[in-house]
């Protein structure tokens, strides 16, 4: 057996010694090419983590290129080489999950990222991975015929075929016939025991001393046997008189036809064949060479097979079956592994993780769409099923609430979605940000369940929700838990729902801060003339809860003063109004002094302002009353 020759990679891309600092900076970024194809795969085109990955890659290629260059990588078997130094090596049992192995499988000898990379054709270059990163029965098209048509033009490669180096070449001039030595024919009429002697062995019998009774007893005993034997073939090649033909009209055609008895029996048994699901048997099967298996490689073909076979099963909507395959693979997961055998734990993680995969949930999306509140018992089988899924799942079943109008479907999405959250609230913080209002607003029964300090974060980036059912929900949660929180949150006083504003105002009327007061009085001075005499009534109430020395007298000299420089424009009197409001509800001597001389103003329109203060201090209080 000969051994294939050195690879054209090996023969042109010698070693080089490189920096350390040089390689560092290359396999760091093959790191972050790596965990961008990985993004790439785990969520749809277009998600916001697939892009963030995209334009960190791309930013990472730019740094190294206008630092070292062109990159060209080799591809080897399991390795990417730069300048003959390896920079990624396939984990064991992980070749068909890893970038090198489609760039392999389609004869990419080496690829070149150029300086001036764009986003844009990283983009597509990961499509097209994306795209043929599995084999197909019957494949349209490789990686190689796909670059050429796009014409890349910062990523050149070079394709051979070198699958045949994979394999032994055999010499077969070394080979030799085996001789033919004792070889025996028999006619094809004779049976063995029965073949006439060969000449040279009756010569042999003729020679023999006539007087050996035994051996001539033995030879008439043959040639007899060979006589009988040629008798009985020539009965057998006489025709047979009983035998007839099918199309003999003899025969009376009633024998050819069934009964409706036998019509109907043979009907239940093509339907039943027909109705035969092997599903379950087969998941059993997997199952038990599962737990027999010590190979790795073995185990994990096995778990491809299975992840095929659970597709299947979720087209035929046979969620029991599922829950009870995921039960036995958990129970794998987590009961005592020998020491030996700790790749299986990975292995199985791997297994759950690749359920999230789009192509599998667009099954079980197309399945809970047609779900009604009729299919109980399917219902509560899928939630199980979806349990043992991760969290990244939520990312999925986030549309199907606005695609369903199933109630009992739409409540088991949230509650999966909520024992999903308890694991990682990241995929549940992009549904929230997601700029569908009717999506955040689904989520509202789970951003209420949410606690820590993660979740604290994520109500701060709801306040800023499109969707004001959102933004009340968040703001209320936010200054319910911790009110020294306002002054982040001062910014949604302009906010344009009412309700907001007035729940902010009704925070910032419970605060004795000054940093809040400040706020609020630079607020009033130079914005307040611009807003609806409502909200410029509620500010003034909410400065009067913080009740210093700077909110008195200002609150004054707004009252009494004849002149008007602070407030210019028309509105005079709402401020008026909602100062002698403000000093009504400080309830303090000073205030009612202060009041009293107001009443008694001779400019009629600081009389008329604490007239209407009056009257709606009484109103307000007759509503809390009634």
């Amino acid at each position: 057996m000969l051994k294939p020759e050195q690879t054209e990679q090996q023969n042109k891309f010698q070693e080089e010694i490189l920096s350390e600092t040089a390689l560092k900076d290359a396999r760091d970024l093959v790191k972050v090419f790596l965990q961008a194809w990985k993004n790439y795969g785990l969520y749809p085109v277009g998600h916001a983590t697939s892009s963030k990955s995209l334009q960190s890659l791309t930013a990472a290629f730019d740094d190294f290129l206008e630092k070292y260059g062109d990159l060209r990588l080799v591809v080897e078997n399991n390795l990417l080489l730069w300048r003959g130094n390896t920079l990624h090596k396939i984990p064991a049992g992980t070749s068909a999950d890893d970038l090198i192995f489609p760039l392999y499988r389609d004869g990419i000898s080496w690829i070149e990222f150029q300086e001036g990379l764009p986003l844009e054709e990283l983009a597509i270059f990961f499509s097209i991975l994306k795209k043929f990163n599995s084999l197909q029965e019957e494949p349209e098209g490789d990686i190689v015929t796909e670059l050429t048509d796009q014409g890349l033009a910062y990523i050149d490669f070079k394709a051979v075929d070198i699958l045949w180096q994979d394999c032994p070449l055999l010499d077969f001039s070394t080979l030799t016939t085996p001789a033919t030595e004792n070889q025996e024919t028999f006619s094809p009429a004779q049976p063995k025991e029965i073949q006439e002697p060969k000449s040279d062995e009756l010569a042999d019998t003729s020679a023999r001393n006539a007087s050996d009774a035994p051996a001539a007893e033995t030879h008439t005993t043959a040639s007899e046997k060979y006589s009988a034997g040629i008798d009985q073939q020539k009965k057998m090649e006489q025709p047979d008189s009983f035998i007839k033909s099918i199309t003999d009209p003899t025969y009376n055609d009633a024998l050819w036809k069934i009964t409706p008895e036998e019509q109907h029996e043979l009907q239940e048994m093509v339907q039943q064949e027909e109705d035969w699901d092997n599903a379950e048997d087969v998941f059993d099967v997997l199952i038990a060479i599962l737990k027999s298996q010590t190979d790795k490689h073995n185990f994990s073909a096995v778990l491809d097979y299975t992840l095929e076979e659970v597709c299947e099963t979720i087209e035929q909507g046979e969620f029991d079956l599922l829950l009870h395959l995921f039960q036995a693979l958990h129970q794998m997961l987590y009961k005592d592994i020998p020491e030996e055998s700790l790749w299986i734990r990975p292995l199985l993680e791997r297994f759950f993780l690749d359920l999230t995969k789009p192509e599998i949930f667009d099954l079980i999306n197309a399945k809970l769409r047609v779900l009604n509140d009729n299919d109980t018992e399917q219902i509560m089988n899928l939630r199980q099923v979806l349990l043992y899924f991760s969290p990244d799942a939520i990312l999925f079943l986030g549309p199907v609430i606005l695609q369903t109008s199933s109630a009992d479907v739409q409540q088991m999405v949230l509650d999966v979605a909520e024992h999903l959250c308890l694991r990682d609230l990241a995929p549940l913080e992009n549904i929230l940000e997601h700029p569908d209002q009717k999506l955040g607003v689904a989520f509202l029964p789970i951003l209420k369940l949410l606690r820590g300090e993660r979740a604290d974060k994520i109500y701060l980036k709801m306040v800023e929700h499109p969707s004001e059912k959102v933004r009340i929900q968040a703001l209320k949660k936010l200054v319910t838990k911790d009110p020294q929180i306002v002054s982040k949150l001062f910014f949604l006083i302009d906010d344009p729902c009412e309700e907001i504003r007035k729940t902010l105002l009704a925070a910032i009327a419970m605060q004795k801060s000054s940093t809040v007061e400040n706020l609020l009085l630079n607020y009033m001075k130079e914005t307040l003339d611009q807003k609806s005499p409502e909200h410029i009534l509620d500010c003034y109430e909410a400065l009067s809860h913080c009740g210093s020395i700077t909110a008195f007298q200002f609150l004054k000299r707004i009252l009494l003063s004849q002149g008007w420089n602070s407030f210019k424009g028309v509105g005079k009197l709402i401020h008026r109004q909602g100062a002698a409001t403000a000093l009504a509800l400080m309830d303090t001597r000073e205030a009612k002094d202060i009041l009293q001389e107001a009443s008694r103003s001779k400019h009629q329109v600081i009389q008329q302002a604490v007239y209407a203060a009056t009257a709606r201090i009484e109103a307000q209080q007759g509503k809390s009353h009634a």
